[in-house]
């Protein structure tokens, strides 16, 4: 599926798809884009099949296009969670912060988009999420202090970055650990749920022993 050119801003809000998901069965296909466009496509045919744009992630009393990082469906697939920030500039990735935050978590109804749940994961933005392989955690990655993180990801005093372990029943955290290697990086459990890698901008790859509650670090390189 290509947008025409002609209704590219109405489609995807003027930005790139940046993130892309399938269902557990196959059948359907869940993408985010820079502009703040959640959508939902047929697998079978690529008919869009659910949209929801930039109103229903963004408040609108705070200035900023949506731009969705990452999404992911629970292992049931009867839920997809979206992550993302709000930024004032999506063509560089500068993230500006306010006072109550600018990254957000949306969780789904994966058969009508209906949003179950809102978190407010870190401060600036959340560039990855994954569900562990029974559904009852989830993981994130993001920045968490500073006033300014640039597109680069590079951790320093004005920015820094979180691991963050939630209960995907409650969506309270559980655990988190600031890990400056991480930068804009990704995090996923092991096939089995007994471990997680971390990865980011700094090119240092770590492995996470997975705890009932938190996780506890194995081995960096």
């Amino acid at each position: 599926v290509q947008p025409n050119a002609h209704t590219d801003t109405d489609q995807w809000g003027g930005g790139r798809i940046d993130c892309i998901a399938y269902s557990p069965d196959g059948t359907l296909l869940v993408t985010g884009s820079t502009g703040g466009h959640l959508k939902v496509f047929d697998t079978a045919t690529m008919a869009e099949l659910l949209h929801k744009g930039p109103a229903h992630f963004w408040r609108r009393d705070l200035p900023g296009i949506g731009h969705i990082y990452d999404v992911a469906f629970s292992p049931d697939g009867s839920r997809i969670v979206s992550v993302g920030s709000r930024t004032n500039n999506h063509l560089t990735g500068d993230l500006e912060a306010t006072e109550d935050g600018a990254s957000q978590m949306m969780v789904w109804d994966a058969a009508t988009l209906t949003v179950l749940a809102e978190k407010q994961p870190a401060s600036l933005y959340t560039s990855s999420v994954d569900f562990s392989p029974d559904g009852t955690l989830l993981l994130t990655v993001g920045a968490t202090v500073g006033d300014r993180c640039p597109g680069g990801g590079i951790a320093s005093e004005d920015c820094q970055f979180l691991l963050t372990l939630w209960d995907a029943a409650t969506w309270s955290i559980l655990w988190s650990q600031a890990d400056p290697d991480i930068g804009n990086g990704r995090a996923i459990f092991s096939p089995d749920g007994r471990y997680v890698a971390s990865a980011g901008t700094t090119r240092t790859l770590r492995l996470w022993h997975v705890n009932a509650t938190s996780l506890t670090l194995a081995k960096s390189v």
